[in-house]
């Protein structure tokens, strides 16, 4: 499983937000190259970047910090305000490996099949952000009145192999993934899925491992100091 640190970037610093609030922001770094360096270091080889101001405003804003991580040996994987073929493409051209998008997606399935035939399937990410039982849009601020099966059998039949899922309650909260949700993903979809949201333990990278998922993303808790990087790389490798 590929462990994903995560960089969050708002008004040009690294950030985490508590259930997605952007009224709850705590700042980490200011230059959230410095914090790409920091993960680099301590083993990583891959990183997960959103642009928070960019899933507000529906297009990429912090152009200058992505592109002082992509300008580093690490393969970087981008969301936030990416909603369109063209921003798709900005987003390569900044040197990001695979975009994330997910609110374009779900208002305009055909986007999906497109980006999959020009990029390539591996190229492309489907955020699906759950709150409150329901698919979460415009940077979390909206619902989109869909439940993610019906999201799920919508993506798988256009092509979509990937997705980053999110329970946006547990963002930031250091209370533990949900487990139930993935678990029930992974029996029903064949897709490759990273985790997000509330991974707080080695514990829980140890049974995120173990389920089998492609990657989780980790946030609060590495910036919190709960554990190091290399502690939790050698948490899966699970014997």
């Amino acid at each position: 499983m590929i462990v994903y640190p995560a960089i969050d970037i708002k008004e040009g610093k690294v950030v985490r937000l508590k259930k997605g609030d952007f009224d709850k922001a705590t700042v980490y770094f200011d230059e959230p190259a410095m914090a790409a360096k920091k993960w680099i270091e301590q083993g990583t080889n891959y990183l997960h970047v959103v642009d928070l101001d960019g899933a507000l405003e529906g297009r990429l804003v912090n152009v200058k910090q992505i592109k002082s991580i992509t300008d580093l040996d690490v393969e970087v994987q981008l969301g936030g305000g990416i909603r369109s073929i063209e921003s798709l493409e900005e987003a390569f051209e900044l040197g990001v490996q695979r975009a994330i998008m997910g609110t374009a997606f779900i208002k305009d399935r055909g986007m999906a099949r497109i980006a999959c035939k020009k990029f390539g399937a591996e190229r492309i990410v489907a955020s699906v952000d759950l709150k409150d039982g329901l698919v979460a849009i415009e940077g979390w601020q909206e619902g989109a009145q869909i439940g993610y099966q019906t999201l799920l059998n919508q993506l798988s039949n256009i092509g979509i192999k990937n997705i980053a899922v999110t329970d946006v309650s547990k963002d930031g909260m250091q209370s533990g993934p949900n487990f139930s949700l993935f678990k029930n993903i992974l029996n029903y979809f064949d897709f490759s899925v990273i985790a997000s949201g509330g991974i707080s333990t080695l514990d829980d990278i140890k049974k995120l491992t173990e389920m089998g998922l492609t990657g989780a993303i980790v946030g609060t808790a590495l910036y919190e100091e709960h554990f190091s990087l290399k502690e939790v790389l050698e948490a899966t490798n699970v014997s």
